[in-house]
């Protein structure tokens, strides 16, 4: 996961991260990667549009957006 995030961060690409809160709940959210911790990782929250901090351990997967090209007809 580590080395997701740390990829993330040099290419500036940003992350759909399934991520399961304290309670239980499981959250969708797509976020830019900015600073990685030991536990934690700094992100901007595109759900939220906000820094947050998340924990690495309750991260469930993590993958880069992919944008289609729109192809002219």
């Amino acid at each position: 996961m580590r080395n997701q995030l740390e990829k993330a961060i040099r290419n500036g690409t940003p992350m759909i991260m399934i991520y399961r809160a304290k309670d239980g709940q499981c959250t969708k959210r797509a976020v830019t990667v900015l600073q990685t911790g030991e536990f934690s990782f700094k992100a901007y929250c595109h759900m939220r549009h906000a820094k947050r901090t998340f924990l690495i351990d309750r991260v469930l997967a993590l993958f880069p957006v992919i944008e289609r090209e729109k192809a002219v007809l």
